[in-house]
C-alpha cells in the first residue's frame, strides 16, 4: 500500500476541500489522517493518504492543482518517509496530555517551552495560541498544547518541570492528562 503526505494552503474560501477530497475519492485514496487549520484568513491542511492501487504522485498532485486552480492554492505531495528517529518515537509508549498556558505576548516564551519539552524529550503534538487583550488593554495569550509524555516520566516529575517553566518565564500553566479524543 503506497502512502502519501498532501500539504496545502491558501486563501480559506468555501469549496477547497470539497475539490481536493473529489480527486481524492475519485482515484480510490483512502485519508488516514487529515489536520486542517485556519489562521487570519488562510488555511493550511496535511492530508496522510493510501493507496492499494497504484498512482503516480506527480499525476495526481497535478489533478489536485487543476481542480483548486480558482482558489489560489499551494499543493505539493510528498512520498512518506520514516527517520530512524521518528520509528523510536512509535515504539515507546507515550502518554497524552493537554496543557494551557496563561501568558502576555512575550516570543520567548513558545522558544524556552519548546526547547524544555525537547529536552525533556517530550513530543509537541499539537499547539494553538489564541490572543485577546485586557481590560486594561494588554496583551493576553492562551497557549493550548497537546503533548506526548514517555511514561519514563512520572507525572510528578513532569509537574515540577512545568512548574519551574512557568517559574522562570512568570506565566500560569495547567495540566492534565487527556482521557479521550479531544477535537
Amino acid at each position: 500500500m503506497k502512502k502519501m503526505i498532501l500539504f496545502a494552503h491558501g486563501y480559506d474560501v468555501p469549496g477547497v476541500g470539497a475539490s481536493i477530497t473529489q480527486v481524492l475519492y475519485e482515484r480510490n485514496c483512502r485519508i488516514l489522517d487529515f489536520k486542517m487549520i485556519t489562521l487570519e484568513k488562510c488555511f493550511s491542511l496535511m492530508i496522510c493518504i493510501s493507496s492499494k492501487d497504484y498512482f503516480d504522485a506527480s499525476e495526481l498532485e497535478a489533478a489536485i492543482k487543476h481542480s483548486t486552480v480558482n482558489f489560489e492554492v499551494n499543493i505539493k505531495l510528498f512520498g512518506e518517509c520514516h527517520p530512524p528517529s521518528l520509528m523510536e518515537k512509535e515504539q515507546a509508549e507515550w502518554i497524552p496530555y493537554k496543557i494551557t498556558i496563561y501568558c502576555d505576548d512575550r516570543s520567548e516564551i513558545l522558544f524556552y517551552f519548546m526547547k524544555e519539552m525537547s529536552r525533556l524529550n517530550i513530543n509537541i503534538a499539537d499547539i494553538h495560541c489564541r490572543h485577546s487583550e485586557t481590560e486594561d488593554n494588554q496583551n493576553q495569550f492562551e497557549v493550548l498544547v497537546k503533548i506526548e509524555v514517555p511514561v519514563s516520566i512520572s507525572t510528578e516529575n513532569l509537574k515540577a518541570n512545568l512548574n519551574e517553566i512557568a517559574a522562570h518565564l512568570n506565566i500560569l500553566i495547567d495540566f492534565s492528562p487527556i482521557e479521550n479524543l479531544e477535537l
